[in-house]
């Protein structure tokens, strides 16, 4: 099942402030991780970034798009810029290396590095940061089973 949820983020309010709030209520919702959610914040974070966001129209009224899907095996935010421009060299990953020596080299890098899948899409001027969740369900499993063994040789012993 395919669920969605968008939030607008309006520039002339704290950035930080707003994405942390969705994500935040996004992975209370679905029991994601500490480090999932870190993930998450950091990668959109540095994906937002305003200092690589350059306006076609009066700053002061600008807002991006993120719209969360949530599909049977991943987390996936689209970032969608509307009428913003924004420099698309700062997610190519087809570079060979990240300069790590300079700013845009280290977002390259942590954006990249924490996502699972990024994709971008000039026509819609969006981008998709997709953070696969296969490994959260392998480790509730992991859990679960530990949790359950645990209990039933407690019981065992008492019989």
């Amino acid at each position: 099942m395919k669920v969605k949820k968008e939030k607008i983020i309006n520039f002339k309010e704290k950035i930080i402030n707003q994405i942390e709030e969705f994500i935040e209520e996004i992975c209370d919702f679905y029991n994601i991780s500490n480090s999932y959610y870190a993930n998450i914040i950091i990668a959109l974070t540095e994906v937002i970034n305003t200092q690589d966001i350059i306006s076609k129209e009066n700053s002061e009224n600008n807002y991006i798009k993120i719209i969360f899907s949530k599909k049977s095996k991943s987390l996936s935010f689209t970032i969608n810029y509307g009428n913003i421009i924004f420099d698309k060299n700062i997610i190519l990953i087809n570079d060979e290396k990240h300069d790590l020596n300079t700013e845009k080299g280290k977002r390259k890098f942590l954006i990249n590095s924490l996502a699972d899948t990024v994709n971008f899409n000039e026509s819609k001027n969006e981008i998709e940061l997709v953070f696969f969740t296969t490994g959260i369900e392998e480790e509730k499993s992991q859990e679960r089973k530990k949790s359950l063994s645990h209990y039933y040789n407690s019981k065992k012993q008492k019989v």
